[in-house]
């Protein structure tokens, strides 16, 4: 800089002006077209001789530091061309600096492994909607706010690398496990039932409602799912008639895969789809395969908050065991009276937080249509509950939730443990 001052003091102290760089300008390109004009064919063969120059040159310089066959150099020019080397040296290559990777850092990034294709190697470029950022540190809804209570937490702590799992709400997980990897979850279920117009009551418990996750690709997994063991109770209190059930429910295979990524707005959007086996206890089991189709959309609204959305069909066959539940589902209609091949369609939409470093949550609201059946009234439901970690893989959760509804008193409440390895 100080060298550039002082070429810039230089000109001005001799008085040479921008006017004069113009003139001399103009006049270089009157003398050079007279010139190449005049002389084509020299001009041709004089530049041909300058470029076979440079190439000699150049392979002598790779070949050997002596660029001039041991001709001995002046010393200020020996000075010269070493601190050329020494400069040489420390430029890399333009493919290099084009498309080599950063420098080392002793800065630890930790790839979300089990969230699928979500790259976040940086929390702070996590998937967002850029209309509605935040630059006010302070605030509850700043940008790049860790969690609720504004803790910072390590990279391997945030939200989008911490175990991602379906349960315990209704809405299924947006992002598929990642290559490679395994979530196994499971739980416990007790629901509770009270149907006024009908005068019946109904309870339902379900265990260990186990669920494996494995992911082949980054955006495609295997999913088996088995309820487990379902004891049913339902009873008639005007008439006293009673009928309690225990057995084991239907298996579920079925898939995922991650349509596409978030991009700004445009939500990230997964497909699901499978069936039931026919393979439970006779009187629990549907003893048909139940096809079904979901597609789950996911918006990152903070580091800390994150919305998903789902929708979708279940083709079911019920049974006397599935008054609630809607066949291998823990959710479902409450009362079908036995009518078989019943079109059940669900909506639902599940906000995150991520209260603590250890501590998250969700609230929920979703609901059932149908055709088919002798009671098609939709049926909503409301529920909340926590995830505990003990790790960024284990996941403890608790939830609750009642029916939305003046004509069925309904709740249901569960625990589970997740696992991811």
């Amino acid at each position: 800089m100080n060298d550039g001052r002082r070429v810039r003091q230089n000109r001005a102290r001799y008085g040479f002006s921008l006017d004069d760089w113009f003139s001399t300008a103009l006049d270089c390109v009157r003398w050079l077209s007279d010139e190449f004009g005049r002389n084509f064919q020299s001009w041709i063969a004089s530049l041909a001789c300058c470029a076979l120059g440079l190439c000699l040159t150049g392979s002598l310089r790779a070949q050997d530091s002596a660029w001039f066959g041991g001709l001995p150099l002046q010393p200020s020019e020996s000075v010269a061309f070493r601190d050329l080397d020494r400069l040489t040296m420390t430029v890399p290559p333009r493919e290099n600096a084009v498309f080599a990777p950063p420098p080392p850092s002793d800065e630890v990034r930790y790839l979300p492994e089990g969230n699928g294709w979500i790259v976040v190697t940086d929390p702070m470029q996590y998937p967002r909607i850029p209309a509605v950022d935040c630059s006010i540190p302070g605030s509850i809804f700043y940008t790049y706010r860790a969690n609720l209570f504004g803790i910072d937490v390590p990279d391997e702590w945030d939200f989008y690398n911490l175990i991602s799992t379906d349960r315990p709400d209704f809405t299924d997980a947006t992002f598929s496990v990642g290559t490679g990897v395994t979530i196994i979850e499971t739980g416990y279920t007790f629901r509770k039932a009270f149907d006024h117009a009908s005068d019946t009551e109904q309870s339902r418990r379900s265990l260990p409602e186990a669920l494996v996750r494995y992911g082949l690709t980054d955006e495609f997994e295997l999913r088996f799912k088995w309820n487990g063991y379902v004891m049913s109770d339902l009873r008639n209190l005007t008439t006293g008639a009673r009928t309690q059930l225990f057995g084991t429910d239907d298996l579920i295979t079925s898939i995922k895969y991650e349509v596409w990524q978030q991009n700004g707005a445009l939500p990230m959007l997964t497909f699901l789809t499978g069936s039931t086996l026919p393979s439970g206890t006779n009187g629990i089991s549907s003893n048909q395969m139940q096809p079904f189709v979901n597609f789950v959309a996911g918006w990152g609204l903070r580091r800390w908050l994150y919305l998903k959305m789902s929708t979708g069909i279940d083709w079911q066959k019920t049974s006397v065991s599935t008054l609630i539940g809607g066949g291998s589902e823990p959710f479902g209609p409450i009362v079908v009276f036995l009518r078989d091949n019943i079109n059940v369609y669900h909506f639902s939409s599940s906000l995150l937080y991520q209260a603590l470093p250890r501590v998250g949550g969700f609230v929920e609201l979703f609901g059932f249509a149908q055709t088919g059946g002798k009671d098609n009234r939709p049926a909503i439901y409301f529920d909340t509950g926590l995830f505990l970690y003990a790790t960024t893989s284990v996941q403890f959760d608790v939830r609750y939730g009642v029916r939305m509804s003046d004509r069925v008193d309904e709740l249901f409440a569960g625990a589970g443990f997740s696992v991811r390895y």
